[in-house]
């Protein structure tokens, strides 16, 4: 539905917030990385409902590799801004975005590196492994 985030502190997660939502996030206030976006958040660009709205098409019906190469491209610039203000030791991927057709994970890191300058190196970028279910899972520990 979106793009979300969650903070984990000391093997915890963090419940000193209202919430995190990254995909709030502005990363083209005069809209030059995607013209055609509904908006100039990160959510608008890169979730399954900001692509499928400015394509027509469903995410996994997308082969064009350059689509998604941009879409990594602008995922990085989101994730420099989260990684600049969290300082995350390990950023986890995941979602229906990061799937085989999709945001390539390798391409993110690179675009990352070539875009976060403030630390001495990026905190690596991992594939989420509970796939799909890892907020659904991250949220019922949430609840506990």
């Amino acid at each position: 539905t979106g793009v979300g985030g969650v903070r984990i502190i000391d093997g915890k997660i963090d419940r000193k917030s209202i919430g995190f939502e990254p995909g709030h996030q502005i990363v083209d206030m005069d809209k030059t990385l995607i013209s055609d976006a509904d908006g100039i958040t990160l959510g608008n660009y890169i979730s399954g409902r900001g692509v499928e709205k400015r394509t027509g098409k469903k995410p996994f019906e997308i082969t064009d590799n350059g689509f998604w190469d941009k879409m990594a491209r602008v995922l990085a610039v989101g994730l420099n801004n989260t990684i600049v203000h969290w300082s995350p030791d390990v950023v986890v991927l995941g979602g229906s975005m990061m799937k085989e057709v999709g945001i390539s994970v390798d391409k993110t890191d690179e675009y990352l590196k070539e875009t976060l300058k403030i630390f001495p190196q990026t905190p690596p970028l991992k594939r989420a492994e509970l796939g799909d279910l890892g907020g659904l899972y991250g949220a019922l520990v949430y609840n506990q």
